[in-house]
């Protein structure tokens, strides 16, 4: 995975909310998550004052292991 698409948000929503964007728009964020489930994605929304936020579903060791190297290229 090419850390260098990583669009520019917040590292500390990033760590607090162990997801990984890949997309940005006007309306929209393209996000990397372990799970679809999970209360977050209103929090990340509220944050990041996005409507739009399209998943990607991804194992969470996997998904961790790309938000550490992510975080420390910073």
């Amino acid at each position: 995975f090419d850390l260098s698409y990583v669009p520019d948000v917040d590292i500390k929503i990033i760590e607090k909310f162990k997801f990984l964007p890949i997309k940005k728009s006007a309306n929209s964020l393209y996000i990397v998550i372990s799970d679809p489930t999970s209360h977050l994605l209103n929090d990340i929304k509220f944050q990041l004052a996005i409507s739009n936020i399209s998943l990607l579903i991804s194992e969470e060791d996997k998904l961790n292991s790309i938000i550490n190297k992510y975080l420390q290229s910073k």
